[in-house]
C-alpha cells in the first residue's frame, strides 16, 4: 500500500516524495535535472515529523516520471520496515 506524504529528502537539492511505502518512493524533483538512468543505485535519507528521526535507505532507480523518478529499496530488515510503518499515515487517512 503505498500513502502520498510530503517529507523532505535528502537528494542533492531539495524536492518532494510521494507515494511511500515499504517497497518504495516516487521522487518529485523541485528542479529540472537529467533523469538518473534505471538501476542506478541511490540512497535516501528521509525525515519525518519535522527532524525527530530520520530514516535512510539504499535502492535503485526503477523508472521515470514526468515529475522525477521512482526508486525501489533493497530489501528492508524488520526493525527499518516497522519504523517506516509507524512513519506513514494510517490506512484510515488520518
Amino acid at each position: 500500500m503505498r500513502f502520498s506524504i510530503r517529507v523532505p529528502v535528502e537528494y542533492e537539492e531539495a524536492s518532494a516524495t510521494w507515494d511511500v511505502s515499504t517497497s518504495g518512493v516516487h521522487v518529485a524533483l523541485s528542479y529540472a535535472a537529467p533523469p538518473l538512468s534505471i538501476g542506478t543505485g541511490v540512497r535516501m535519507r528521509f525525515s519525518f515529523f519535522a527532524g525527530s528521526f530520520d530514516l535512510s535507505f539504499a535502492g535503485s532507480v526503477v523508472r521515470h516520471t514526468d515529475e522525477g523518478f521512482a526508486v525501489e529499496f533493497e530489501p528492508l530488515d524488520a526493525a527499518h520496515r516497522d519504523l517506516l510503518r509507524q512513519a506513514l499515515p494510517v490506512e484510515n487517512g488520518a
